[in-house]
């Protein structure tokens, strides 16, 4: 079976090929990677992997591509990040809507079965009452947000039109090792980073905001649960980690570098965004939750670096998670 990921250099795109490899029964399927990047050069050694360095607003290359391949399930992940699309609001929309439209356009031409979208948690009001749930989305106050509305907005007109199987997962605040874009990495990726490499991490965000975090290995897991279900019973789902202010991370590295110094600065002024979603659908439809806590999450990146390899985690979370498939 050949399945297509856009946005495939990106950090989401290289944990979920890395999974695709390191999963014995994932690892049978031949991934058509998309990406206007060059290939990573994680990618050099994989053997069933198919790159393209192609634009998705390439309209045509994207479209032969699809067509080339036939892939029976597309993750589309590509996409301009929050930072970027404040500062560049045409590109943002050009990419991230009219992007996912040549995407959505070229699949239903070409009879793919489903659509994985990778949506985000900014398609909220940051003042929505919590725990947040699914049906308060719609009330974007930021630019990347609503062009990540306008997508979950497409894939359902598309799914009404064409019956196309389009599933998008509103992910919070991803991180893990390699994570090295986006605003978030500020109080995430980045002060892990720091405080490995230097002993020493900068706190711009007021460390008592509360962040909802989660670990890469989880944001993945939820893909695969999204491509194996036989019919999605619906078409979003939060898929949200476990709630804590950027305070508890700070703890948390402290337990491992007793010495760490820590600077605030708090020069980060922004709007804040809920920190605790009802993920009770993806638990009831998809069969997923979060398994990773913010301690876990810590050890297993820094386990990474140390052994200079952001995807060492892959040899502990699958295992575990093979290991508790076939124990029950």
């Amino acid at each position: 079976m050949n399945v297509l990921l856009t946005g495939a250099a990106g950090f989401i795109g290289r944990h979920l090929i890395m999974r695709f490899m390191y999963d014995k029964k994932l690892n049978n399927v031949t991934i058509i990677g998309i990406d206007k990047a060059a290939i990573p050069k994680d990618f050099d050694k994989l053997k069933n992997l198919i790159y393209y360095a192609v634009d998705i607003l390439n309209e045509s290359e994207t479209r032969q591509i699809i067509e080339r391949h036939k892939p029976y399930i597309v993750f589309h992940l590509a996409s301009m990040l929050a930072d970027e699309c404040e500062k560049s609001p045409d590109s943002c929309l050009a990419v991230n809507v009219i992007g996912t439209n040549n995407i959505l356009k070229a699949c239903v031409a070409n009879d793919v079965k489903r659509v994985i979208f990778a949506s985000s948690i900014s398609v909220y009001d940051p003042h929505t009452p919590e725990p947040v749930s699914e049906e308060e989305a719609g009330v974007p106050v930021t630019i990347y947000g609503i062009t990540k509305y306008d997508s979950e907005l497409l894939g359902s007109w598309y799914t009404k039109k064409f019956d196309l199987e389009f599933i998008g997962l509103r992910l919070s605040v991803v991180f893990g090792p390699g994570r090295k874009s986006g605003i978030t990495t500020q109080y995430s990726s980045k002060l892990i980073e720091d405080a490995f490499h230097y002993n020493s991490v900068e706190v711009i965000i007021d460390p008592d905001i509360r962040v909802n975090y989660l670990f890469i290995s989880d944001a993945v897991e939820a893909m695969i649960k999204a491509a194996q279900i036989p019919m999605p019973s619906s078409k979003f789902y939060n898929i949200g980690g476990f709630e804590h202010p950027v305070r508890d991370l700070i703890t948390t590295l402290r337990k491992n570098m007793p010495n760490l110094e820590v600077k605030f600065s708090l020069i980060y002024k922004s709007q804040h965004w809920p920190a605790s979603f009802n993920v009770t659908k993806a638990e009831r439809e998809l069969g997923w939750k979060p398994t990773i806590d913010i301690e876990e999450a810590v050890n297993l990146y820094i386990q990474c670096l140390r052994n200079k390899d952001p995807y060492w985690y892959l040899r502990n979370t699958v295992k575990k998670e093979r290991g508790a498939h076939e124990g029950g």
